[in-house]
């Protein structure tokens, strides 16, 4: 039962992980999967610049982030609206996680807590 739950239900604190809610990233291997009933699913095809506006997004759940501070925060240099792109595919690629990236109009996006 130890071992089902250990892999359930991994530590957020272990080495490179990031877990928030059905969300878990892995910064190394820059890798991500969301929860579908009790297995953890990879997210096929993430882009870099997708894997990186959601390592972002899901180190600071809650927090709202302007666009220009995305594209600071991930040294970009392209217009404000290739964060509403990525955004916009993430969405689709996270299935129902993709509800937690949410718009927060006239402010920008945040990660809100469970779908």
């Amino acid at each position: 039962l130890k071992s089902h739950l250990r892999r359930l239900y991994p530590k957020a604190e272990a080495m490179g992980m990031l877990c928030a809610g059905g969300l878990r990233l892995d910064l190394p291997a820059r890798e991500a999967a969301v929860r579908r009933g009790r297995a953890w699913r990879p997210v096929a095809g993430l882009s870099a610049r997708e894997f990186d506006l959601l390592a972002l997004l899901a180190g600071s759940p809650g927090h709202v982030f302007a666009r220009r501070e995305l594209l600071d925060r991930l040294r970009s240099d392209a217009a404000a609206e290739a964060v509403d792109k990525t955004v916009a595919s993430l969405r689709r690629k996270l299935g129902k996680e993709g509800r937690r990236l949410q718009t927060r109009r006239g402010a920008g996006y945040v990660l809100a807590g469970a779908p």
